[in-house]
């Protein structure tokens, strides 16, 4: 009897570890989609127009379905970091906190607010982030997926051959990203700074200054 509970004690430890390590397995492979595979970036060469240093950021969503998808809570941002031929920073938004917070974000300051859709960044507490925010009947903020009724914003990156204009309101964009051509699959350029245009799900455009 004590063999039998020493071998059943050992399988569960077996299981229990099995199951870290697929979960671990899984995380990684999550991580390594979420970095390779789910969107394509790139930057244009740094100019400097009317002493403002500007670039164009694009950022095409690889998927089939909107980036971020599933549960709101979900979030992509731009991290846009200046540093001089020293390596010090001049300007940066989006910076991640060790709690998992984002500077900048209205949100998480005051749960009852949330970062608006930008077309251009001007200031390091303007940050572009990418999700849909829910509202309930009072058209306060909310999380609770019961009490929400619509969306207060909903600018997640689109995937190919999403009509913004021709969508159904369930998955129409939200907010202020619903204004305006420029955030659209395939669009002309915005001009910008430290910026990106629409083109083929681009990012919007951002112009710091210091």
């Amino acid at each position: 009897m004590e063999g039998a509970t020493r071998l059943r004690a050992s399988g569960r430890r077996e299981v229990r570890g099995g199951g870290r390590c697929a979960l671990a397995a899984a995380a990684d492979r999550t991580v390594h989609y979420l970095q390779s595979e789910a969107a394509k970036i790139s930057v244009s060469q740094p100019r400097i127009r009317d002493g403002a240093l500007e670039a164009e950021v694009t950022v095409e969503n690889l998927g089939g379905h909107k980036l971020p998808t599933a549960y709101p809570s979900r979030r992509a941002w731009l991290h846009v970091v200046v540093r001089d031929r020293d390596q010090r920073i001049l300007f940066e938004s989006g910076a991640l906190h060790p709690d998992g917070s984002i500077q900048g974000n209205d949100n998480d300051a005051d749960p009852a607010r949330y970062e608006p859709h930008y077309r251009e960044i001007h200031t390091p507490d303007q940050v572009q982030i990418y999700e849909s925010v829910l509202k309930d009947a009072h058209g306060g903020v909310t999380t609770g997926l019961l009490s929400a009724v619509s969306y207060l914003k909903d600018n997640r990156l689109l995937p190919h051959g999403f009509d913004k204009d021709t969508a159904a309101p369930e998955i129409a964009v939200h907010g202020d990203a619903q204004e305006g051509a420029h955030f659209q699959v395939i669009l002309p350029r915005v001009a910008g700074c430290l910026c990106s245009d629409q083109r083929r799900n681009a990012l919007p455009a951002c112009r710091p200054r210091h």
